[in-house]
Order: C-alpha cells, then sequence, then structure tokens
C-alpha cells in the first residue's frame, strides 16, 4: 500500500481511511488466531507512519502521538485494533454454549492449571505477566486485558476454583523459581502441603513425591 500512493497525492482524510478502513480490517483477518507482540506490531506499521508524516509534511522523527489522538488524525495503530479484535472475540466465545465456548473454556483452564493459579485467572487479579505459556491464544488475550485494566467477570456456573486448600507454592517462590517450575511442573503440585507428610512434620524427597505422583523417580541422564 505505501509505494502505490508513495508518489500520489493524498488527502489527509484518504490517508486516515486507508490506515482505518482498509488496511487494519485486512490485518484483523489475518491475526484471527495469532497475536503479534507489541514491538511487531510497531515493525509492520513503521512504513505507513513515515508514509503519512510524508505526505503530512512532518518531520519522520514527529511523535506517532500526533496522529493518533482522537482530535488530531485519530489514525488507529495496529496494536490497538488487535486488542479491541480479540477481547471482543473471547468475550463471545466465553459465552457460548456451543463447542467453541467449551473448547474456549477448555483452554482458559489449561492454561490455569500450567501457570499453577488456584483461583480461575480470569477473575483473579493476577496481572499473568510472568506467565509464558506457548500456543495459547485465550492466555495472551486475558493477559495483554489485564495490562490495560480490563477485567473478565464470569457466572458462578463457569467459575473454576481448583478445589485444594494450603500454602501455594506460588507464594513462596520468586519469579524466576516459579517461571522455572511452571515449565517442570509434570506431576500438578500446587500447594506446600502436597510436598510433605501427612503428620506435617517432614518433607517429601524428590523421589518420594514422584512415587506418589505415579512418575520415573530417576532424573534425566547427564551428558
Amino acid at each position: 500500500m505505501c509505494k502505490a500512493i508513495l508518489w500520489k497525492k493524498a488527502s489527509v482524510s484518504q490517508l486516515v481511511y486507508l490506515n482505518n478502513s482498509v488496511l487494519l480490517p485486512s490485518i484483523e483477518y489475518r491475526l484471527q488466531t495469532s497475536f503479534l507482540s507489541k514491538n511487531t506490531c510497531k515493525r509492520i506499521q513503521r512504513p505507513i507512519w513515515t508514509l503519512i508524516k510524508n505526505k503530512l509534511g512532518l518531520a519522520k522523527s514527529a511523535p506517532n502521538s500526533m496522529c493518533i489522538h482522537r482530535r488530531i488524525l485519530d489514525i488507529r495503530t495496529i496494536w490497538q485494533n488487535q486488542l479491541a479484535h480479540h477481547i471482543t472475540e473471547l468475550t463471545i466465545r466465553i459465552n457460548k454454549e456451543d463447542e467453541v465456548g467449551i473448547t474456549t473454556r477448555a483452554r482458559i483452564r489449561e492454561a490455569q492449571l500450567k501457570s499453577m493459579y488456584l483461583d480461575n485467572i480470569l477473575s483473579s487479579s493476577e496481572k499473568l505477566e510472568d506467565v509464558k505459556i506457548k500456543h495459547n491464544l485465550a492466555l495472551k488475550v486475558i493477559a495483554e486485558a489485564k495490562k490495560i485494566g480490563f477485567s473478565f467477570q464470569e457466572s458462578s456456573s463457569y467459575e473454576v476454583k481448583i478445589d485444594i486448600e494450603g500454602i501455594s507454592l506460588l507464594s513462596i517462590l520468586d519469579k524466576k523459581e516459579a517461571n522455572n517450575y511452571r515449565n517442570n511442573n509434570n506431576m500438578n503440585i500446587f500447594i506446600l502441603e502436597q510436598l510433605i507428610t501427612r503428620k506435617g512434620n517432614k518433607l517429601l524427597t524428590w523421589q518420594q513425591a514422584k512415587l506418589i505422583r505415579s512418575s520415573k523417580s530417576r532424573g534425566r541422564k547427564p551428558n
């Protein structure tokens, strides 16, 4: 698009229309099942900013906020459009009663288990900034929505909470340790009480914990 109109005359309203009504819907369609990072969105839109500033006679170093401001040009960004699209679509899918709704809630449940949160990640106050789980679009959308203060409220019939009481391991681990444990927790251990004896006076060895969870007690063979 940039090459097509680089040497052609275009008014401000035409440039805004091309960005908001032609480019963004096309990109939105291609991003229905994926989520781009903020830096990737900026990199994709950089040539568009350069073209718009050139047509308006602005310096290339002029802040993009001038073009984004509602009372100036009101040009939408790829990042803003992506967030609005995915949050809206996730809300619609969650509220469906068919296979789409069941699958969406299953993916959210999977993200909750892998991130080791006892409460539902939709309605909890956790920011989820440090949770890194691949190939889970629902989790990515929820995490980004929480960053901008958007919250989801599920009905009691869909409220999912792990029915287990105790001291969460996340509360006693720092961020780095928690992320490492999330990536290696294949035994569904969420609380400290799962790692101590019934009397509560001794800590289980790693081999004992693995045996209870029907997992191999031997570790990885060294190279």
